[in-house]
Order: C-alpha cells, then structure tokens, then sequence
C-alpha cells in the first residue's frame, strides 16, 4: 500500500485524489457487517428452500388428532402391501378393525366406543352399500383427526350426507322409489332417563328382539320426525 500524500488546500489537509490509503473509519468497520449484508446472505441461504402456500392445503391436511385406520393394521400375510383404505372389502376392513381393538395403547373408555362404533358399522351395512359404509368410516376418523369431534359424539350429519342413496340393491324398484331411510327409528328409552350405558347409538333389546336404537329425542322425533341429540325432558327440547 502507498503510503497517504497530504496536501493543503484553503489552509486545510486533504488526501490527495487517487493516493491508495485506508481511512481509520475502514479501518474500525473491518470485520463487521451491515445489517444490508447480513440480509443478502441470509436471503442466498434460504435460496432454493421451497416454502408451501397455505393455498393449497386441503382440509385433511390438518391432523390434531392421529388416528389408526384399518388398512394400516392388516397382516402383510394375508394382503398386499399395496391394499389401500377406499379398497377395502368388508372381511378385510373387520380385520383390520379388529387389529385395533387388540391394541394395548387404547383406554378402556376408547375400545368400548370403537366397539359400539364397529356395531353400529356393521348395521349400517345391512342397509347401505358397503362402500358407502367405508366412506362413512372413513369420514368420521377425519372429522376426529382434525380436532372436529370425539369418539362417542354422533355423526348424524354424516348420515345424511354421505349414506342417503346409497341403498342396497337387493330391491332396486323400491329402494330407488324411496326418497328417505324406511327403516323404522327406534329410540333408546334409557337414553331418555339419562341412564344408558353405550355413549353412542347401539344395537338393543326391544320387545324380546334385537334391534338398533338412537340416541335422539323421543319427542322431537314423534312429533316433527327429526332427529335432535338432546333427551326429551332437557331445557334444548323445544
């Protein structure tokens, strides 16, 4: 480095232009950063990290609750690696199902409500098409992962829209005539009195006779045929 040239000008010292020196401000600068460079950098860094839109995530991209599906719990053995949930039939998704309930990770509480949930399952299936069913299944262990619902809670809004019309074919010119369920509604009288075991609707006793019973308002339902959650007697029946 040449060494400073200093001339005087208007009785003043001036470097003379075109001297290479370094001034004592570089000279106390060297080493640091800008807080601009520190930007630029970071900036090239995160250069070719791909960041995701929230766009593009679809509903059942957010799971708050993981959950076992049936397909994950086949033996290998029996089925192929590549079986997937939508494909099930229905010996396979018992199965599977089945798996689950031998699980030692589940509470007490929890594998009864499966219990009642496969029950229920396998009532619907009398009636609807099994891939129907499936859809149901399936439907409500996303509305469960995604913080929606509960085991145990009812899924009535999930009837009626993913099982209406889809009827089993065993009487088409019927089934196909029939805008709604023709099935009879029963309701559970225990469930009235507040005194029911089964947290969800279950298959029961009924004059002598099994038959499947909801968790819905005797009343509400007697008079206006719909089915609301609440007992008869509570302060939500109107």
């Amino acid at each position: 480095m040449k060494p400073c040239k200093i001339v005087w000008h208007n009785n003043s010292p001036q470097l003379a232009v075109g001297d290479d020196c370094s001034s004592s401000d570089s000279d106390e600068n060297d080493g640091e950063e800008s807080d601009d460079y520190r930007s630029r950098r970071a900036s090239r860094r995160s250069a070719g990290k791909s960041l995701r839109s929230g766009k593009t995530v679809k509903p059942t991209s957010k799971v708050v609750r993981p959950q076992l599906w049936p397909h994950s719990e086949l033996n290998l053995a029996a089925c192929s690696k590549d079986v997937t949930y939508d494909k099930l039939m229905i010996e396979e998704f018992v199965a599977g199902y089945a798996t689950i309930l031998h699980s030692r990770k589940l509470s007490t509480t929890e594998k009864q409500a499966r219990e009642e949930h496969l029950i229920h399952l396998m009532y619907l299936a009398m009636t609807y098409e099994w891939h129907a069913v499936l859809a149901y299944h399936g439907a409500v262990l996303l509305e469960i992962e995604r913080g929606h619902a509960a085991r145990g809670d009812s899924f009535h809004h999930l009837d009626a829209r993913i099982l209406q019309g889809h009827f089993k074919s065993s009487a088409p010119s019927v089934r196909q005539s029939a805008p709604k369920d023709s099935r009879p509604v029963l309701f559970c009288r225990d469930y009235q009195r507040g005194t029911c075991n089964f947290s969800n609707d279950h298959s029961g006793l009924l004059r002598g006779k099994t038959k499947f019973l909801h968790h819905i308002c005797a009343t509400c339902w007697a008079r206006e045929r719909k089915r609301r959650a609440h007992r008869e007697n509570s302060e939500q029946c109107p």
